[in-house]
């Protein structure tokens, strides 16, 4: 984040803003105007994009991805995991959600994000019992839900579709007809949604009886047959009917029966301990109840509880199973209690708006289903990683098709049904999470925020929290044309004062870089002209907090919107970042001045003097920045920092002119190469972006020697 030169000060009681935007999937608007949007959407991103995918070069190993889930996992459960998974490919399929993130972050999307499964393949769709006992069809699998762009649920979905149609050996004409289907039936529900109200799209279930019925008369008897006997089934799957089948009478109570090595109970003499801890959980769980449904918790006690191992790609963390029995031997609750960890989405649509994991889970599906589980809540654990957990009925009439038995018509009919389900779930939201945006202050006293990247949206929320009072004013910048119509001048204005000239041409060759024209400079925006440093001392690294669901197209109006905000609400004198490295690792020009000379910035409150500061446009708090970032960002600093003939390995005494963590005068030892927060009170450049300094510092080094 980008700060002025002279101020940013941070009060001892600073006020957080955070905002969200709504997507263009749910608006309140005309149909027709709404159907606009849509076309404009689908002629920037033409679904010819989303036809062909290769691996790239960088492609993250498959198996690597997976190793490095295992390492957070029970060791002991991984074989399960990798057994399961190695069934078919299919199986192995279910179990890479990981792995798909990982390939579909790098494809075209619109922009529009809406709450997401995260992994929404054809085998964790199925029915359950709504509060009223009646069966609804619908998403039953959260564990990686989180607001991402709609098209990667619709991408792992319909390839699902094409890889369950091989296992069960349909031609590769069945397999094509059974994801078009899927993608069919989404695309015209989502068409349908449009012209509904919102209440009308919020309250729509698929209910299960009124599903078969419609189909029995399109549908082979046999399908319909088979249909029937599996609602049948899951109506027996219940907390009574589960007794029988996971307990036995011991001592006058319950205890669950031991299956090695699926379900496993603790050892004897760990029995009371554990006892102590479910029961403390219980406890805890029970708060992130409604107060209705902790009246019906209170009429269960604690009877026994074990280790289940359930699905597969969520083998390998903790899952237990608790028993709980009302008055009457003849009325049980089986809990299931599952880890929650960071969803596979959150490297690439970056972090929930939930600190707790269980809490994303829990609050993702309560958004998209139609029905929830009333015995929903999270919970976290005692141990030494605290895991966190989110927990609901073990079963509650749930069923699902047996996939491995559908013919290629029943398939498809399948797809349809899958299809429509997600698109119900997708108009129900079109959110985007939470950014929490620190205060700034600029040399003018003008106060504002970190930008926000708003993409294709039709509202935002503020919330303000902290102590005090404020009054909120949203800006809004529309830079989505050249510098508001104006000319842009080509030329550099003459410098106020003669930039030092170094002793030695600098040998790390200029990578390339696009100039302010290319962004679009308005000229007549800048206030001043540019000042120049004697000597480049150090490469202060940001991130600009903006967010990373923009596309290669938004990135000119992208910086045009930074360049305003600096210059029109905070009054700055120009852009205050010398350069910046978008998202696909390409290097821009920032502020005016020349990029071959020491241009002074407005980007590190204090150290400017000494200094050029490189922005990576995005949030780097919870997500990596792909390879290609890392290399320009490399390239850029030792270009800089050779033409002044700084090592960038070094540590170096500056002398600060004022900061939030350093006084003026002050002598301050720092790296080089430093993160914007080692000079002032700040969380830039992210987390995971700070962390890489040492890797940038050691390749930026071994690229200045290459050149000497």
């Amino acid at each position: 984040m980008a700060t002025s030169d002279s101020s940013k000060k941070k009060s001892k009681k600073t006020k957080k803003a955070s905002t969200r935007r709504r997507g263009v999937l749910d608006l309140p608007k005309a149909v027709e105007q709404r159907l606009a949007e849509g076309r404009a959407q689908r002629d920037a991103v033409p679904l010819e994009a989303h036809a062909e995918w290769s691996a790239p070069a960088s492609r993250q190993d498959p198996v690597a991805i997976l190793e490095g889930q295992n390492a957070v996992r029970v060791p002991e459960l991984v074989p399960i995991r990798h057994g399961r998974m190695i069934v078919s490919p299919f199986t192995f399929y279910r179990g890479g959600a990981a792995i798909m993130a990982a390939d579909l972050a790098a494809t075209p999307t619109t922009g529009l994000r809406v709450q997401c499964c995260g992994d929404a393949h054809l085998s964790n769709f199925g029915v359950f019992a709504a509060p009223d006992r009646r069966l609804v069809f619908d998403l039953n699998d959260f564990d990686e839900t989180l607001p991402a762009p709609f098209e990667w649920d619709v991408k792992r979905l319909v390839a699902s579709f094409v890889v369950a149609a091989r296992d069960n050996g349909h031609r590769p004409k069945e397999q094509r007809a059974a994801a078009r289907a899927a993608a069919a039936s989404y695309r015209e529900i989502i068409a349908r949604a449009a012209g509904m109200r919102f209440l009308d799209v919020w309250y729509t279930r698929i209910d299960a009886e009124q599903l078969l019925a419609e189909l029995a008369a399109t549908t082979k008897k046999s399908t319909i047959k088979a249909a029937q006997k599996n609602l049948a089934k899951a109506r027996r799957k219940t907390s009574l009917g589960s007794l029988s089948r996971f307990a036995q009478r011991v001592d006058g109570g319950y205890r669950i029966t031991q299956q090695p090595p699926v379900i496993v109970r603790p050892p004897e003499f760990a029995v009371d301990e554990a006892e102590q801890i479910v029961r403390q959980g219980l406890a805890d769980y029970a708060q992130t109840l409604s107060p209705d449904r902790r009246v019906v918790l209170d009429h269960y006690h604690f009877e026994d509880f074990a280790r289940k191992v359930v699905g597969v790609g969520s083998v390998g963390t903790e899952a237990f199973m608790v028993l709980l029995m009302g008055d009457r031997e003849d009325d049980p609750l089986f809990l299931q209690v599952k880890e929650a960890s960071t969803s596979v989405l959150a490297p690439y649509a970056g972090a929930s708006e939930y600190a707790h994991q269980g809490e994303r889970v829990v609050q993702g599906q309560r958004l998209m289903q139609s029905a929830s589980d009333q015995f929903l809540g999270w919970v976290t654990g005692t141990g030494e990683r605290h895991r966190e957990f989110y927990v609901r009925q073990l079963r509650d009439m749930k069923g699902s098709a047996e996939i491995e038995t559908l013919d290629p018509a029943a398939l498809a009919r399948y797809g349809e049904i899958c299809g429509a389900a997600l698109a119900r779930a997708h108009g129900r939201d079109g959110w985007t999470a939470w950014e929490d945006l620190d205060r700034i202050t600029g040399h003018t006293g003008v106060q504002g925020t970190d930008l926000v990247w708003m993409g294709r949206s039709d509202r935002v929320q503020v919330r303000v929290s902290g102590s005090g009072t404020a009054t909120a004013r949203v800006v809004l910048i529309d830079s989505s044309g050249r510098a508001d119509g104006a000319p842009v001048r080509r030329t550099t204005p003459p410098a106020t004062a003669k930039p030092h000239k170094p002793r030695k041409p600098h040998r790390a060759p200029q990578p390339h870089v696009l100039s302010r024209h290319r962004w679009g400079a308005n000229e007549k925006w800048r206030s001043s002209r540019p000042r120049y440093n004697h000597t480049i001392k150090q490469v202060h690294l940001h991130h600009t907090a903006t967010g990373n669901d923009y596309r290669r197209r938004d990135v000119p109006s992208l910086i045009r919107g930074m360049y305003r905000y600096h210059t029109h609400t905070l009054k700055w004198s120009d852009l205050g970042y010398n350069f910046l490295v978008d998202r696909f690792g390409r290097a821009w020009e920032g502020r005016a001045g020349g990029m071959t000379k020491p241009v002074r910035g407005a980007h590190t409150l204090g150290f400017n003097a000494t200094s050029v500061g490189i922005a990576v446009i995005g949030t780097y708090t919870d997500v990596k920045p792909r390879p290609a970032v890392l290399t320009t960002l490399v390239k850029l600093a030792a270009w800089k920092l050779d033409r002044f003939k700084r090592d960038p390995l070094a540590r170096i005494r500056v002398r600060s002119q004022g900061s939030d963590l350093f006084r003026r005068g002050e002598a301050v030892r720092l790296p080089v190469i430093d993160g914007h927060r080692d000079t002032n009170a700040t969380e830039c450049p992210g987390q995971v972006l700070y962390d890489l300094l040492p890797k940038l510092r050691t390749r930026t080094a071994h690229r200045v020697e290459r050149f000497d």
